[in-house]
């Protein structure tokens, strides 16, 4: 059966035939209510659609047989608006097969794009492109867009001047690749143990950190630029971090580590930050190998002092071996080969 959605359009009410798939083009001068399904398209016109917390319409909801919506002509033109406290659209209760599709809408000004009954609960197979994020959010709890407990994509979206994490994740496998994400209070976050692949985004300018995943695994983090960040990148134990530029953050990459773990970090560019380049942390003793890295020098000294292992803080356990490591950005494969480092490290690290 159909899901019953509210959206804006023009004043008729349409009810397609069962098992056919319909495009819809709808403006924003007034509201009416359709009958659609998952397979069924509705596509907005240029115009602002504001969402009023004192309108019965809002939120809309979202279910299995929520139809895609699509800005025509591109996120500039088509805007969804609120005035800093509204949610546009809300997930049921125990909701875990919502299907959740947006593509070439500006969302401004929301306190969140989707409220949850539970911010941790509730999901299914989300399809967020090419749209723009702005002004939205209230902080850490309620960030833009929640895309815990979903599948799916998160691709080709600007997501800037937004408070909390731009994009928060939690148990969630959603693909998140080549966004532009700035000027947010943190760009990617995980809340709890695994992350998604983060691929091919620009972060940037962000005011904590650029990504945080979750503490122990999850998709790989390659391709990004990640830079002029409070934090570039913290990540867990077992992550693959590859072909990303960590450059001119505050601080660049933390790594913590369980027990016979850590995250593969090789033919990255990290170089160029604050206070170090690489800090490492955990619990249990061990050799964390981190090659086939370029540092922004081909001196182990200079690469050794940007590195914050178990030689500058007794209380960290854990150890950093960088030889071989790349002679050039892009660690193309022409390594400097490691000679007799172990004891110039400990004479000059402490």
């Amino acid at each position: 059966m159909r899901a019953l959605c509210l959206l804006f359009a023009s004043m008729i009410l349409l009810v397609p035939s069962a098992g056919l798939a319909v495009t819809v083009t709808v403006g924003p001068d007034s509201m009416f209510l359709y009958w659609y399904g998952s397979a069924d398209t509705i596509r907005m016109l240029p115009g602002t659609y504001v969402v009023d917390d004192a309108s019965m319409w809002w939120p809309l909801r979202l279910d299995s047989g929520s139809p895609a919506l699509v800005g025509v002509g591109g996120p500039e033109g088509v805007t969804i608006l609120g005035s800093g406290d509204e949610r546009a659209f809300y997930l049921p209760e125990f909701t875990n097969d919502a299907n959740i599709h947006f593509e070439q809408i500006t969302f401004r000004g929301l306190a969140e794009i989707i409220l949850r009954a539970s911010p941790l609960g509730d999901g299914g197979m989300l399809h967020f492109t090419d749209n723009i994020v702005e002004e939205c959010g209230l902080g850490p709890v309620y960030p833009p867009l929640n895309a815990g407990s979903c599948a799916g994509v998160i691709a080709r979206n600007t997501f800037c001047n937004n408070s909390g994490p731009a994009i928060a994740t939690y148990h969630s496998s959603t693909v998140i690749e080549d966004n532009e994400i700035y000027e947010n209070g943190d760009g990617i976050k995980d809340w709890c143990c695994t992350s998604p692949p983060i691929r091919g985004n620009h972060i940037h300018d962000n005011l904590r950190t650029g990504i945080d995943t979750g503490y122990f695994e999850g998709g790989p983090i390659e391709y990004n630029l990640i830079e002029h960040n409070g934090w570039g990148l913290v990540v867990g134990s077992s992550f693959t971090v590859e072909h990303n530029i960590v450059r001119e953050n505050e601080h660049g990459v933390w790594s913590g580590a369980m027990p016979g773990t850590h995250a593969d970090i090789h033919h990255n560019d990290i170089h160029d930050n604050g206070e170090y380049n690489l800090g490492v942390g955990g619990d249990y003793e061990q050799m964390y190998d981190c090659t086939m890295n370029w540092w922004g020098s081909v001196d182990p000294l200079v690469i050794a002092e940007g590195i914050h292992d178990c030689h500058d803080d007794p209380e960290v356990p854990i150890c950093v071996v960088f030889e071989p490591f790349c002679t050039s950005p892009g660690c193309q494969p022409s390594p400097v080969e490691p000679s007799s480092w172990g004891g110039i490290k400990a004479l000059y690290r402490r």
